[in-house]
Parts: C-alpha cells; structure tokens; sequence
C-alpha cells in the first residue's frame, strides 16, 4: 500500500508470479490506515486520490468513522497503521472501531522509534480487545520504496520483518483478508506458530 494512490501495482513486473493484495494508505490528518482489497478506483477515492500525500476529509466523507464505515460497507478491509507513532500516531479518539478490522501492532523494527512505540501499540490493542472489539492484529514494513534513502539505515531485505501470517483456505487474496477478518493471523518477527490436535489417538 502507499500513501493515497493505487499507481505502485502497475509496477509489478510479473504478477502472474506473485500474489498481490491491492490496496492503499489513506493518510490523513488523523493519521494512516490502509484499505486492503481495492480491485479498481473508486468513488470514495476521488478526493483522497487528488495528488497529495495527506488529506483533509470533507463532504460526505468528513469523519474517520464515515469513511470507514463506507469501505467497510464496500468488502473492503480497514486497518489502522502505526496508531501510537510521532507524527504519525491516529489522532481521532472518536472513531468508531466497529468498522475496524485490524491493528498494526508492530511496524518497521529498523525506525528508532519503535522500539518505544511497537509495545505501546500492543498495549492499545489489548486494551481494545479488552473493551469488547475483536480486531485483528498485524505487522507492517513501511516498504514504500525497493532502495532506503541514503539516510536510512534499513535493509532493502525487510519485506517479511515483521511478517502477518494468516491462516487462509487457499492462495488468494480474498482468502487471506478473509482470513484476518476472521483473526486467523498472527504477527512475528521470525519465529512460527504450528497447532495439532488429535483424538482418539489420532
């Protein structure tokens, strides 16, 4: 996903080999959260998608809560991005987190800051589960560009650190977000989690 716009997919060299779940970062002056499973432009995107990096909600779209709840409506699945995290941190305490699906616990280990903020946003997600909202967690890279600025210190090799690995009834990605919409998922850094059950001694 990057920052309001769909234009990234058209860059795939060779899809045919390559499972892709388009989607996208509508950020705000709120804050972050991506939208996953977009198949083509729509209505709703027409102000988000105006050629800047961030946006002001207006119209019929002027709450976090509404515009949410219009991508929710769609099949689309919404989850918020690096919700504790200076500058980027979500900033509207009036969402409404029935049309949330998921939480990025834990984001981009290589950016100083997280080493704070990554705890802080699993301390949120427990207390949201704790107020009654089932929303599922996962791990997001901030991979918007194959080469770090000169600046960064990140490794180009990052794609899968942290990892969200999904329980999905095939390779799809409707499978897949099906699957976190259902909290088949769980976030790491490396090691995996396997389960098995037997009965009657088998």
């Amino acid at each position: 996903t990057d920052h309001n716009t769909l234009d990234a997919f058209t860059g795939f060299d060779s899809p045919d080999k390559l499972l892709i779940i388009p989607g996208m970062e509508v950020t705000l002056d709120e804050g972050h959260f991506n939208v996953f499973g977009i198949e083509e432009k729509q209505a709703w995107m027409k102000h988000i998608c105006a050629g800047s990096i961030t946006t002001t909600l207006i119209g019929t779209d002027e709450t976090t809560s509404g515009l949410m709840q219009k991508t929710a409506e769609l099949g689309l699945t919404n989850s918020i991005n690096h919700p504790v995290l200076t500058p980027w941190a979500w900033l509207d305490p009036s969402t409404d987190l029935r049309s949330l699906h998921c939480l990025e616990i834990w984001n981009d280990p290589s950016h100083p800051d997280n080493l704070r903020d990554n705890p802080r946003a699993v301390a949120l997600w427990t207390r949201c589960l704790n107020a009654g909202f089932r929303i599922t967690a996962i791990g997001g890279t901030d991979f918007h560009r194959p080469k770090p600025r000169k600046e960064e210190n990140k490794s180009p090799n990052r794609l899968n650190y942290p990892g969200t690995y999904v329980y999905a009834t095939d390779l799809s990605g409707r499978a897949i977000l099906e699957g976190v919409r259902r909290h088949r998922a769980y976030v790491s850094m490396g090691p995996q989690v396997n389960f098995q059950a037997g009965i009657n001694d088998s």
